[in-house]
């Protein structure tokens, strides 16, 4: 099992880096803009799953970086977002890709990563 975190808060990338520290079958990494995630993505390729941002700085969303993904197989992707992920336009587009989202709540996230842990 290879799990990628993706997100541009260090925040984020730092407590999932903590919490999973030993376990090298999860990845944290920092990316500020769509370019760097999807070379961080092809560099990891294959993984199992993806927890990916929503937003990142340079105004790139998570639902474009999907669309262009062309990885084979195409991981189970997560998207990990705040407010946003309660609008239902935007829950909806993240269905219409077959992809899920948890919120950015560090709980949430642990439990949802643990999930893929068998823990």
């Amino acid at each position: 099992m290879k799990i990628l975190i993706i997100d541009d808060d260090e925040t984020i990338i730092g407590l999932a880096k903590k919490l999973y520290d030993n376990h090298p079958e999860v990845v944290s990494v920092r990316c500020a803009n769509t370019e760097e995630v999807m070379k961080v993505i092809g560099k990891h390729h294959p993984v199992d799953v993806i927890f990916l941002d929503h937003n990142f700085e340079d105004g790139g969303i998570g639902l474009d970086i999907v669309r262009g993904l062309k990885l084979q197989p195409k991981p189970p992707i997560i998207f990990s977002t705040s407010e946003e992920a309660r609008d239902g336009d935007l829950h909806d587009q993240y269905a219409s890709l077959g992809v899920e989202w948890v919120g950015k709540p560090r709980e949430v996230m642990t439990e949802k990563i643990n999930e893929f842990l068998g823990r």
